[in-house]
């Protein structure tokens, strides 16, 4: 905790002794499209109603919520002057989520069995990665990607290690909500959903044939199902918006 907390402060001290923020590249587009979402009213995290420009859009969505609603100023100094009041109000957001996920990484380094000293290095190394932290005062998703993949990680861990079937729907909702947020774990998706599967029928080899696939199979489901909830209704919307 005291790790977290001084992790946490030195975010905060950048934050509150950084000049006025300013935002580059692919920031202007994600300040443009939140302001934008925000000024129509279109704040809602379900998927199925998130914008589609050909990238994932919850991270935006999840911007919007701090994004003014006037729309996009007119004038380069107003509009300079709103992003860099978005990417405030983000990155005390990004402080909390960092910290979250640096939780998530120790947690699943003590569930995996590794002594406390390489857990507090785990931690310690992604808390201090410049490029992380570089992400935490920025407009981009990686933060809130970071977020949702090691709350995924640790929930697939845990079943692992414990046979927990209630983790396997959380893990899968995290997993759901970090593709939405940043394509990087498509391909791992293709490798993650026959493991659950295979890692059931591993599990319960002491069972009868029928049993055994069954348990298999429920362990699945309780991925699968949760999984496509998150992910069918968007990919439904995004092919009717072309």
């Amino acid at each position: 905790m005291l790790v977290l907390a001084t992790i946490a402060g030195m975010h905060l001290a950048f934050r509150a002794l950084q000049p006025e923020p300013r935002v580059w590249g692919d920031e202007l587009h994600y300040w443009a499209f939140a302001t934008h979402e925000a000024s129509e009213g279109r704040t809602s995290l379900l998927p199925g109603t998130l914008g589609f420009d050909h990238r994932p859009q919850f991270a935006t969505r999840v911007f919007a919520l701090f994004a003014d609603d006037q729309g996009i100023p007119a004038r380069p100094q107003e509009a300079r002057v709103s992003a860099a009041k978005l990417l405030q109000r983000v990155s005390v957001m990004h402080i909390v989520l960092f910290c979250l996920a640096l939780a998530a990484v120790y947690t699943t380094a003590r569930t995996l069995g590794l002594a406390p000293p390489a857990c507090f290095a785990s931690l310690l190394f992604l808390g201090l990665l410049p490029q992380l932290g570089f992400h935490v005062h920025s407009l981009w998703p990686e933060t809130l990607h970071l977020w949702l993949s090691s709350a995924a990680l640790l929930g697939l861990v845990w079943h692992l290690r414990t046979g927990s079937l209630y983790a396997l729907p959380l893990a899968a909702l995290a997993f759901g909500f970090a593709l939405l947020s940043k394509g990087s774990l498509l391909p791992v998706l293709v490798v993650v959903a026959p493991f659950v599967f295979l890692e059931g029928l591993r599990r319960h080899g002491g069972l009868r044939r029928g049993p055994r696939i069954g348990r298999a199979v429920l362990a699945s489901a309780l991925f699968v199902l949760p999984l496509s909830g998150v992910l069918v209704p968007q990919l439904v919307e995004n092919r009717r918006a072309g």
